[in-house]
This record gives structure tokens, sequence and C-alpha cells, in this order.
């Protein structure tokens, strides 16, 4: 037996048996609004087929609350239409009862009303026919209601009835001249929008609470809608936004945004509290989940464009299929905000419908982050209970789950499939948006042992590209032939390793400029006394380089001169860093900030990061890289991706890898890429304590000996750790122990410290590591 509300009179509009037998006819409520303790007003439905549109037995006179069997008539004809209203007055709120009676009996002096004191409740209970409703009675009082037919109803709010040819529009607010203006601006601006006409074509007087449409013969998408009207109405949409901003003083437009698609979400889960407690755990958690009501829109999971021109309640059944085409209706809540407002409003309605939306996002060309829909959704969590549906209580858990999902991250499947072919995913990276859903780049070796690279994406679409072939690398398909393939990220980049040399395969017209910094980096290298791959040659795709003596850094940890080593590599690197190299490409705090709000964009996109705090700390971190006190710091040559997987050792001399990115940057860049690295490597399992320890006073050494700003480092340093968290956000095998460690290593990011060997415990392995 589901629980109570916390509200009496509530549990009495509740119980169907108790209100028909109050009323006199087989009844129940929908259309619910609520306020406990204060009034609840609901819309009266019938549970049985009733002989007439008109005849209704009633129950009471409004002056003897005992059944008198009047005639509860309404001329509004429309089958399984709301045949009355409710409304119940709580406490301080029963001192309306008489202006209520005084609104309706003005224009229907005959009203056949129904009234019943609930004294031990505190409550005064008042119910009519529709045309009686207290907030509407007087415009409705206009309209010849027996050739009328009721579209929709809202109790003390609104009503929209067909006149003929005609829609007439009543509210409880003045609503037609806003609207005029709004639907008229957006017409002249080519939106087909539907736009009022005079009173009079229906034969009306009207007034500022009235409006009248014409007729759209057709049905609205909601209703049935081909993939290819969905792609207009994504088209509409865009031509909607794209309207001029100017609209939005000139009309008096609100402005709408990411604090008020939260609050309308606490509200409804507020209310859910005080009328269905037992329910709302899972709505809680949901919302608990979001980003704060105060954060910035270009932050915390918020995509947050540019403000536009607004529907402001933007679904499928706002869009009508006509002879003509596609129109926009029911601009009552337009307004000026980001896009996402719209668009998190239409999927919202889609994801509880069922409804596949991707025509529509790709025709619009953008999709909204997942934080705007689920507070989408969890707003529109409260619809089951409003409309009293059988079983609203799964349609609220329904919801509920909905948003959480939406919010819950998306990780990229440790193995994927396609005709017969298994492909286990060590590495991925974001790609491109595919019908409005966000697929990833992945590669790893399938059940032959070869590497394969591909795509996938959070529908589980996967697709793998043959063997050593890439269409956007032309040149690879000879060459992976003759050697082995050891890095292939589709569509950007591969390398081969052929038995004389090393290939990098690049898209058509990319390689050159590898080549040109590969040259200028190795002429730095070697004049700090490092070794570096020469380049061999070159041309519109490829780059080849030669073999480097060594092993990886990265696996020599236990070796016996690993001090030796990292001694050698701390006087190689502040040489490096002191060499003159004006030529180079600059890499400001300002570029560095790019790059981490790049990667939030694309782990935002693909869902990666969802449920984390990564997103709002990569946003936090470029704002402080791009502030003006840290604008202007020295330059020096920098490799810009330095770790330990750039650096061989042979046992006498270093080289470094890949100086394709070989820049002028802040000291820090490199020293704090380095050795967040190896507190990663660490806490991986990769590297003992003692092995961090000496790397890491390395580093140190070279700080003093490049003076570099503590501050800078610090900041450089938590620029590292972020970027890392939401790279390792996409790799299957090492997502969940980096994001563990990256929440760890974060506060030692903040303090103000004399040294970075702080070595802390490792994170456990992931499973089968």
């Amino acid at each position: 037996m589901p629980e109570t509300s916390l509200d009496p009179v509530l549990d009495l509009l509740l119980d169907p048996a108790w209100l028909s037998r109050t009323v006199g006819l087989p009844v129940r409520i929908t259309r619910l609004r609520s306020k406990p303790g204060v009034s609840h007003a609901a819309a009266l439905l019938p549970t049985s087929p009733t002989p007439s549109a008109t005849g209704r037995a009633f129950v009471t006179d409004i002056h003897n609350p005992t059944p008198t069997g009047r005639a509860f008539v309404t001329d509004i004809h429309s089958p399984d239409a709301p045949i009355g209203w409710v409304l119940a007055l709580v406490g301080e709120a029963r001192r309306k009862r008489d202006k209520r009676i005084e609104a309706i009996t003005s224009h229907r002096p005959e009203a056949p009303l129904g009234e019943l004191d609930l004294p031990d409740l505190d409550a005064q209970l008042l119910w009519g026919p529709t045309h009686t409703d207290p907030r509407l009675v007087g415009p409705l009082a206009e309209i010849d209601l027996s050739v009328a037919e009721l579209l929709r109803y809202n109790p003390l709010r609104r009503a929209v009835l067909r006149l003929g040819d005609h829609v007439v529009r009543v509210t409880a607010e003045p609503h037609r001249d806003r609207l005029t203006r709004v639907a008229r601006a957006l017409a002249a601006h080519g939106v087909p929008v539907t736009t009022p006409v005079p009173a009079a074509e229906a034969g009306l007087r009207g007034g500022r609470r009235t409006t009248v449409w014409r007729w759209v013969e057709g049905a609205d998408l909601a209703t049935r809608a081909t993939s290819e009207q969905l792609r207009d109405a994504g088209t509409l949409l865009a031509r909607l936004h794209a309207s001029p901003t100017t609209l939005g003083p000139e009309l008096g437009l609100a402005r709408r945004g990411w604090a008020h698609a939260h609050a309308a979400a606490e509200a409804t889960v507020l209310h859910l509290e005080g009328v269905a407690r037992y329910l709302t755990a899972p709505l809680r958690e949901a919302l608990t989940a979001l980003p704060a009501a105060d954060t910035p829109e270009r932050s915390a999971g918020l995509a947050g464009g540019p403000d536009v021109v607004l529907h402001g309640d933007f679904s499928l059944d706002q869009v009508l299929a006509g002879d003509t085409g596609l129109v926009l209706t029911d601009l009552d809540r337009a307004a000026v905000g980001p896009a996402e407002v719209d668009l998190a409003s239409v999927l919202a309605v889609a994801i509880i419908e069922g409804t596949d939306l991707r025509p529509l996002l790709a025709a619009y060309g953008a999709s909204p982050a997942p934080a705007w829909v689920a507070a989408a959704l969890l707003a529109r969590a409260a619809e089951p209970w409003r409309a009293q549906e059988p079983g609203w209580e799964q349609g609220t858990l329904r919801r509920a789950r909905l948003a959480l999902e939406v919010l819950a991250p998306w990780t990229v499947p440790g193995a994927v499939e396609q005709d017969g072919d298994r492909v286990e995913v060590l590495r991925a990276w974001p790609d491109t948006v595919v019908d409005g859903v966000a697929r990833v780049a992945i590669e790893g070796p399938d059940q032959h042992g070869r590497l394969r690279a591909g795509t996938v994406d959070a529908t589980g679409a996967v697709r793998l590209l043959p063997p050593g072939t890439d269409r956007r690398l032309p040149a690879l398909a000879g060459p992976a032939e003759r050697g082995r393939l050891v890095v292939h990220r589709p569509a950007r980049r591969a390398v081969v390793a052929l038995p004389d040399r090393y290939l990098k395969v690049l898209r058509p017209g990319r390689a050159p400029a590898v080549a040109e910094l590969s040259r200028r980096g190795r002429a730095l290298a070697g004049a700090a006394g490092l070794g570096a791959a020469d380049v061999l040659s070159a041309d519109d795709g490829t780059v080849a380089f030669s073999v480097l003596p060594g092993r990886p850094v990265h696996e020599l940890a236990e070796e016996r001169d690993w001090p030796g080593m990292w001694s050698a590599w701390a006087r190689a690197w502040a040489r490096f860093q002191a060499l003159d190299a004006p030529d180079l490409p600059a890499h400001t705090a300002d570029d560095e900030a790019q790059v981490l709000l790049t990667w939030r964009e694309r782990a935002e996109r693909a869902g990666v990061l969802r449920g984390t705090p990564w997103a709002a700390r990569l946003g936090e971190v470029a704002e402080e890289l791009a502030a003006a006190p840290h604008t202007g710091a020295r330059l020096v040559p920098t490799h810009r991706d330095l770790h330990d997987k750039q650096l061989l050792w042979d046992g006498a001399r270093l080289s470094v890898l890949d100086l394709d990115t070989v820049c002028r940057a802040e000291p820090a860049l490199d020293l704090a890429n380095l050795a967040v690295h190896a507190r990663l490597r660490q806490a991986q399992g990769r590297w003992s304590a003692r092995a961090t320890a000496t790397m890491l006073e390395a580093v140190d050494r070279v700080a003093d000996a490049s003076d570099v700003d503590p501050e800078r480092m610090r900041l450089a340093r938590r620029a590292t750790v972020a970027r890392l968290a939401a790279v390792y956000a996409f790799r299957p095998p090492w997502r969940e122990s980096v994001l563990r460690w990256a929440v760890d290593e974060w506060p030692l990011t903040s303090e103000d410290e004399n040294s970075l060997i702080v070595v802390s415990p490792p994170s456990p392995r992931p499973a089968g590591r």
C-alpha cells in the first residue's frame, strides 16, 4: 500500500472512490497542481461512459452540501476530455472562497457548482463544470460552447478550444499582446510560426486573455513524424535560434539559463518529496549529481553557448505538419538563453517517449550537454503524478532512472566485435559526432595479434577498419604490409616499424610540417647532449625516422643505473631549456588553456567525464592559466609532451622521441608533465616509491636550474593532472584507477610545496593487470 502524502486533504482528492461519492459522478482527477497545506486544483475526468455530451449527474447545490441531483452540464463536446474542475482551499486560503464563487456567479449565475466544508481538516472544497472554471469563466462566457471542442484544459490556468476553423486560447493571465508581438516578430524574420488573427474572425470580441488562431489541418510531430520531418524540425529550430537576439530586449523576453533549469528540477523534486516522499530517493540522487545552480554555463559539463532566441518549451508536439510544411506553435514561454534550453527540452521528452531524435539533432548540428537533459527530465518527473496516470509511481521512478542514466559516464568498452573479429581496446581518443552521437576512436590487438583501429559510439555501433588500412591515411596500406603496425589512431596518424626505420603516416599535407619540426627538435636535442632520430625522408603523407638505440625509460625503474640515468637527464634538460631558439613556434599559457578546454569539450561530448569533477576542474585550471597576471612568462625550448615513454636509455646516453611538438613554452610545462607522469606510474604499480622519488629529485634540480616559479610549477601540475584525467577517461584498461589517482593527486597540486617529492601509496591495479 503506497504511503500517503503529507496533506490529508490531498489524500482525499487522490481517492477516486471518495471523490466520486462526493461529486456524485464516477470521476478521477488529472492535471493536478498542488501546494500542500495551501491549495489543490485539478481537472475532473469521467471514469465511465456517459449517455450524452451534456447529461451528467451532479451532486450538490452551492448553498447546501447535501446531494440534490442537479445536472452537471458541460457544453464543450469532446470525448474523454475533462468535464470539470475541483479546488481545495486549506487553512488561510479558505478566505479566497467567496472571491472564487463571485467570479463564477458574476458570469454564470445559474452555474451548477458544488461545495463541501471539511471543518476537521480546516478546508473547503469547490467544484464545477469546465466552463465555470473560476479563473477562466469570464473569457469562456463569450464563447458559444455548444459548438466548441475542448482541446486542452489546465484548471485555473488555460483552456484551448477549437471553434470551427479557429483555435481559441483562454488563459488566467493576460497573454494576447505579448504573444502577438513575439509571433509576428519571428514571422517577420522568416521563422514559420503560427500567428494570431483578430478575434472578430471567430465571431468574438476578444480580450487580453484571449487569442484566436487559424486551425492548421494536419498533425503535430509527436503524433507521427518521418525522419525527413524530424530533420526539417531540426532545421526549423536552428532557424528560430538564428533570429537576432536584439529581439530579446525589443520584445521584453526574459533570459533563461542553467540557474532556471536547475531551479525547475529542484522545485519538482521538492514538490514530490512533499506528496510522495517514498519515491524520491533516486530523484534526489539525480538532483545532487547536477552541477550547482550558480555554476557558470560553460563549466561543469554545461556546453552553454551564446544566447539565442528560445521557444522555451520546445517539443515535437509544438511543431505542426500542415499542407505548407512545418510550423512552430505555442510561443508562450519564448525567452533568450543558451540553445541547450530548447535542445534539452525536446530530447528529454523524446527519451521519455522512446523517440529517436538523431535526425533532428543531426540537422540542427548540435546535441545538449547531459546536465541540461537530466535537469529537463527531472523537471518533468512530476508529470505522471499530476496526471494521476495508472502506474504513475513507475512513471516517476522511470524518469529518475533516465536522468541518472543520462548523467552516468559512458565508458569505452574493453573489447568490441564486428564480423567475427574481436579487438581488445587498449587506447582510445575522442573522434567526430555523427547524427548527434559522439564517436570514439579505438586501437588494440585483435584475436590474431594484429593491431586494429576503428570507432565505437554510445549506441554500441562499431566500425573496425581492415588491418593496416585507413582511407584518411592513404599512404598506410603499402608500408603496413611490409612492416609491423605499432600505432594507429584512425584518420589521424599511424606508425609502422620497418626493418631499418620507423615510418610515421599522416593525413595528406601534414607530413612536411612534422618533418621540419622534427629536424629542428633534433638539432636542439643534439646541442643539449641528447640523442634524437634523423629524418631520413619525407613526402606529402609520410616521414621516415632512423632507429634509435636504447630501451624506454618507462621500463627501467628497477635497473641499477636508474639514479645515474636521471642525473644525466637533469644535466641535459637544463641545457636544453637554456638554448636560444627564437624560430620555434610559441606555446603560451593561453594556448595551454585552450588545450585543456579542447579536452574538456571532447570528453563532455563523449560523456566520459559525467559524474566526475574533471570537466569543471579543466575549466578552472584553464581560467587560471589564461589569467592576466600569468601572461608574459619566459618561454624556453620545450618538448610539450615529455614523459617517460618519450625517453630511451642505452646505458650511456638518453635519447628523446617525437620532437614534432617542439616549441617555446614556460619551463614548468615539460617538468610538470614528467613529474606528474612519474607519480602516475607509481599509482599504476609500474614504479616503486623509491624510483619515483629519484626521478622527482631530478625534476626539482632542473626546476631550480631553470629558475621555475613555484606557483607556475604548481599550476602546470594541476593542468597535467586534469588533462590526464580526461585522456585516461577514454581508455578502458586504466580509466577507473587513473581517475581515482587523479582525485587523490589533486589536493597535492593545490599546496605550496617546497619539493615535488611527495610519495603516496599506489592505487590498485586494474583487474586482470
